[in-house]
């Protein structure tokens, strides 16, 4: 469900007093009008009504949400998200001037004239996943709203804080059978809720064969929640053997005996795609393959998984230094690793295939990130900027040890518009759950740090629920248990005969990404272009990579800002779902 609410007054807004303005679902219990999107999944509380009811400011709780709660008697507006601020919310501040939405482009429509395109944001997101930054987006005076979030307004004035923190405080005597256990019967409870609240509606997840597509499946067919899965990959790169992930994916479905669809990437309606993209998942890389939205009808909400990996830390974390982490951060949020030339690219995909080492992170030597073409084709590029700020981010969440750090770092910006697993601009039209979050999230603040080494935990946790889940290879073809060198070397040559199928580069050389790609790059803009070498990226290579589709949607974007053509976003098959 879609919303705006402030107290600006906007265009066929409906009144909540005379200082507040609304657009979307408001329910009336008694004194209290309350828009809200998202669920509880806390004993405390019933659903969200109850949580208004008996302690909206003053207890926690756990679920997914974004609830907006207006009391009648007392005119006072109260705004809460929840813990990680899972569903995307944007806020428009300027003075005491305020609005909130989940669809940003709403709130950019109405303010257009006090707003822009944040130059230094636009690049930062051109070489980015995201911007470095907790809150902030391409647009001036509009902001990500923060996690954990309290926000009260009454009679002209504005009360704001956040409620909590995550911090790492493990139980060094916690066994992993006793996690094991506890997390079991979590996930177990948390899947008969959402049945609960579905009913006998199909629930849709992306089987990518990974540890996410096992344990969703796994919950769900053991609570007899009626599924269908689905995996959007090239099903025979190599023209003979099925990609390494729709072949791991259809045994996990035969194992569980559900429907699973393979889809393969498309050309067809590729502006549609982008638009849509555009429109749901503004602030993040481009999705435009992976959001097929008019295939993906067979099912009536779904289960998401977790990108970037919290239930396995990275290595960075097992150190106490935080310029290890802002190394990793760094290099985990950059494009350059995708914008070297393409014989550098070889050699590097080359040696990660044949597990040959070197520093994937170096800047320096034959396969360093400095060899990145963002130095000709962004102007004034220095990636020094870009570190100095995601550093300035870092200080800025805090955090007492790199756990702790790397959790903050990764709820607050490198999945901050990530909590559909990747797939946000497709998956916000369906009534999304989170495997991870609240269960696993909440308990893994008192795992000891040796539960997440290597995958200790996830892999004994696989075992545990079904050992038949733990004889289904990875997606690498590698299994979880130790085996020879010359089984793990023959699997590798096996890989690279299969595939993995997840790569769309060869989409990206079609006659109609091409077409596509050359007319919104031809179009004027002064915006897009004082940041972009006009003359340099007509044409380049760099186009036809994973990084260059988001040059291009970034081009589309402002050119929508730029020509305020937001009746190009108005499509009814793109409204984010209802809760």
């Amino acid at each position: 469900m879609e919303f705006i609410i402030g107290n600006l007054p906007f265009s066929q807004a409906e009144k909540l007093d005379d200082t507040l303005y609304y657009q979307g679902h408001l329910e009336k219990y008694g004194d209290l009008s309350i828009l809200s999107e998202g669920y509880i999944f806390d004993p405390q509380f019933q659903n969200i009504p109850h949580y208004c009811s008996v302690g909206l400011k003053e207890k926690d709780a756990s679920g997914i949400y974004n609830i907006f709660c207006y009391h009648a008697r007392t005119k006072e507006l109260i705004f809460k998200n929840d813990k990680r601020g899972t569903l995307p919310v944007y806020t428009y501040r300027k003075g005491q001037e305020f609005l909130f939405s989940n669809n940003v482009w709403k709130i950019v429509e109405i303010v257009q004239n006090n707003t822009g395109i944040r130059l230094a944001g636009l690049k930062e997101q051109l070489c980015h996943i995201t911007e470095l930054s907790p809150t902030l987006t391409l647009f001036e005076n509009i902001f990500r709203q923060e996690s954990a979030t309290l926000f009260i307004y009454k009679q002209g004035n504005i009360f704001r804080k956040r409620y909590w923190n995550f911090t790492y405080t493990p139980e060094g005597s916690l066994k992993p059978e006793t996690a094991i256990e506890e997390l079991d019967a979590s996930l177990k409870s948390y899947f008969s809720f959402i049945h609960r609240e579905n009913g006998e509606k199909i629930m849709g997840f992306g089987n990518s064969g990974g540890l996410d597509s096992r344990l969703i499946a796994h919950y769900a067919l053991q609570e007899k929640i009626p599924t269908e899965a689905f995996i959007i990959a090239r099903l025979k790169p190599h023209g003979i053997l099925k990609a390494t992930s729709p072949y791991i994916s259809e045994k996990i479905a035969r194992l569980y005996d559900f429907n699973s669809r393979i889809i393969e990437y498309s050309s067809d309606k590729l502006k549609e795609h982008f638009l849509l993209d555009i429109r749901n998942a503004p602030f993040t890389s481009s999705q435009i393959f992976i959001n097929p939205y008019t295939k993906l009808n067979f099912f009536d909400y779904e289960m998401t998984g977790e990108p970037g990996g919290i239930i396995y830390m990275p290595p960075a974390c097992n150190s106490n230094i935080p310029e290890d982490l802002l190394k990793h951060a760094n290099y985990f949020l950059g494009f350059r690793k995708f914008s070297l030339p393409s014989v550098r690219t070889f050699f590097r995909n080359s040696f990660l295939h044949l597990k040959i080492p070197f520093d994937v992170q170096a800047n320096e030597g034959f396969t360093g990130l400095k060899h990145s073409v963002y130095s000709k084709i962004i102007l004034s590029y220095d990636p020094k900027e870009f570190t100095e700020h995601l550093a300035s981010s870092l200080n800025e969440l805090g955090g007492e040890n790199n756990v702790e750090r790397w959790v903050r770092i990764h709820d607050n910006i490198t999945t901050k518009y990530a909590y559909n697993g990747g797939y946000e601009s497709v998956s916000g039209l369906y009534r999304s759950y989170y495997l991870y979050y609240p269960c696993f999230y909440e308990k893994m603040q008192y795992y000891p740090l040796e539960f997440f080494h290597e995958r200790k935990l996830a892999k004994a946790f696989i075992w545990k629920i079904n050992p038949d889940l733990g004889k289904i290879a990875n997606q690498n073809l590698q299994m979880p248990y130790p085996t020879s060198r010359l089984y793990k070397l023959y699997k590798a040559l096996e890989m690279g005969l299969r595939g993995r199928g997840l790569n769309y580069d060869y989409m990206l050389h079609s006659p109609e990404y091409k077409k596509l790609a050359k007319d919104i790059l031809e179009r004027d803009n002064p915006l897009f272009y004082s940041v972009v070498n006009k003359q340099l990226i007509s044409g380049h290579p760099f186009l036809y990579t994973f990084a260059g589709t988001t040059l291009i949607k970034l081009k589309l974007l402002t050119d929508i800002f730029y020509y305020k053509e937001w009746d190009l976003l108005k499509n009814d098959r793109f409204q984010l779902a209802n809760w």
